[in-house]
């Protein structure tokens, strides 16, 4: 059985706020729900007011107050139940940020790559990205507008500087602008006869371009008939 506690929600305390939000349970080992709206990271709110001042705090550092006491300065609140709308004091700790980070890794919770708030890229836009940079003869600012981003972040990304928890292999040099290679991705070989140049100078396999404009061409009639039919 659970209980809901009901009171003003304009009460000036943070306490008295608390409590008419919470959803308590019989079994103390059961998380606590939470009736207020959550934060965007999905977290209970508590709104009071103080020297005629609107604040919001977190609501399970709230109930660790309430019950446990004061939070040492510099520490957070974790939860061994991974529920982060959970306000259960039973399952609330204190730990350092280097714990909670753990903690948020263990679970995959973090705000790394698509998860952050002002991500423009998926994993499978970053591993088209590598994809594209060595198999493909595109340059990396010839790349960047395919995904919305410039030439600068794919080489941050090509680099590993940024979405490095993927632990896609380091590609620098890319293998299709490395003098040392011989053979293209595909095993053609770099010689005279099969060896192109871009403005810029770069190398590109003659043999596979070939085959990437057979194939645009297939699929360009391939559409044509459809549309005919």
């Amino acid at each position: 059985m659970s209980k809901k506690h009901t009171g003003g929600l304009i009460a000036r305390s943070p306490e008295a706020v608390f409590w008419a939000q919470v959803i308590t349970h019989s079994n103390p080992d059961q998380c606590w729900g939470w009736t207020g709206k959550p934060s965007r990271h999905g977290y209970g709110r508590v709104f009071y007011r103080k020297d005629g001042r609107s604040i919001e705090a977190v609501a399970s550092r709230v109930s660790y107050q309430i019950h446990k006491g004061e939070i040492p300065e510099g520490l957070f609140v974790l939860h061994s139940c991974r529920s982060r709308i959970c306000t259960n004091p039973r399952h609330l700790r204190v730990g350092t940020q280097q714990e909670n980070m753990d903690d948020k890794k263990k679970d995959g919770t973090t705000n790394e790559g698509e998860r952050g708030g002002n991500a423009k890229l998926t994993r499978d836009d970053v591993a088209a990205i590598h994809w594209a940079a060595e198999v493909t003869n595109l340059t990396r600012t010839a790349i960047g507008p395919h995904f919305g981003i410039d030439g600068s972040t794919v080489c941050d990304i090509l680099r590993g500087k940024c979405w490095k928890h993927l632990q896609i292999p380091k590609l620098h040099p890319p293998a299709w602008n490395s003098k040392l290679k011989t053979n293209c991705i595909r095993g053609h070989p770099y010689n005279d006869r099969n060896t192109g140049r871009k403005p810029n100078g770069h190398r590109y396999c003659l043999e596979c371009h070939r085959v990437l404009l057979r194939a645009k061409y297939a699929a360009k009639k391939s559409l044509i008939q459809k549309e005919i039919r």
